[in-house]
């Protein structure tokens, strides 16, 4: 069935029964924020940081709710191998309307890099400077901060979670996302005490495969540390990118193919929720 999660022994795995996005709506705003958070009104500022080891300052684009006083949960926002673009603006306001702040950072403008250069980077420090001076917001509730990253930006976040707040003056996300990541390098980290992450991907996806991820998520739960992978049967690379075409990925030596999708994205926004709500009640 298109979408279906796929059982595999030894790692977390969720079958997400037959609830509509509404509901699931409904649960993450009664756990995490009242249910009058809702709001169609926003102030956007820009939120500078300095990069960690390079003479340069990088900012991200800070989006806050109107009509609330308290500090309130964000979501750092962290682009793929495009940079930052309509993707991205699209899961920003998908958690604004749902009453969290949002940081969508830029880690390519600072530098020069583009959608072509030949060498991209993975700068991880950039999500914990942005994780230290978000939290440092009078608007942010520290302890309620998720960071979501997508492709290549996705790759940051799952390194990002491993660090427990060594980097960040004890400071750490609350909840790490990991969509469509590239999974044939680096590794997660089995301390059961370390944030918990949710990786989402499609079994046609020409970047990176379920192998390669569920490798990568076993060594993640050895020890008990919580890993969900959910792969979604017939889900191409991006699928929601918002546009269909097949490139070559100079950065990364291979063919990329992406499919859009308005099931699948459907599909992982309420399967982000449905973690959202499970990591609030551990």
């Amino acid at each position: 069935m298109a979408g279906e999660n796929v059982s595999l022994p030894s790692i977390v795995l969720r079958e997400m029964p037959n609830i509509s996005l509404s509901i699931l709506m409904l649960g993450v705003l009664l756990v995490v924020m009242p249910i009058d958070s809702y709001s169609s009104d926003f102030t956007t500022e820009r939120l500078a940081y300095p990069a960690r080891g390079e003479d340069i300052e990088l900012a991200g684009a800070l989006t806050i709710p109107k009509g609330r006083d308290e500090r309130l949960p964000a979501v750092i926002v962290v682009h793929g191998s495009g940079g930052k673009g309509k993707r991205e603006a699209g899961w920003a306001a998908f958690f604004q309307q749902r009453g969290y702040a949002t940081l969508v950072i830029d880690y390519f403008g600072p530098r020069g890099i583009t959608s072509k250069s030949p060498s991209q980077p993975t700068p991880v420090g950039d999500v914990f400077q942005a994780l230290a001076r978000l939290a440092d917001h009078p608007r942010i509730d520290p302890t309620r901060i998720i960071v979501i990253g997508l492709s290549r930006g996705a790759v940051m976040s799952i390194e990002a979670s491993n660090d427990g707040g060594r980097s960040t003056g004890g400071i750490r996300a609350a909840a790490h996302i990991a969509m469509y990541p590239g999974c044939r390098r680096g590794y997660i980290d089995n301390d059961p005490s370390l944030p918990p992450l949710l990786i989402l991907l499609g079994t046609e996806d020409s970047y990176t495969t379920p192998g390669e991820c569920q490798r990568l998520v076993s060594g993640g739960v050895s020890k008990g540390r919580t890993v969900e992978l959910n792969i979604y049967e017939g889900a191409t690379h991006a699928w929601d990118a918002g546009f269909d075409g097949t490139f070559y990925h100079q950065a990364a030596n291979r063919t990329v193919t992406i499919q859009s999708s308005q099931e699948f994205t459907e599909r992982a926004r309420s399967d982000v929720i449905a973690f959202l709500v499970r990591s609030s009640q551990r």
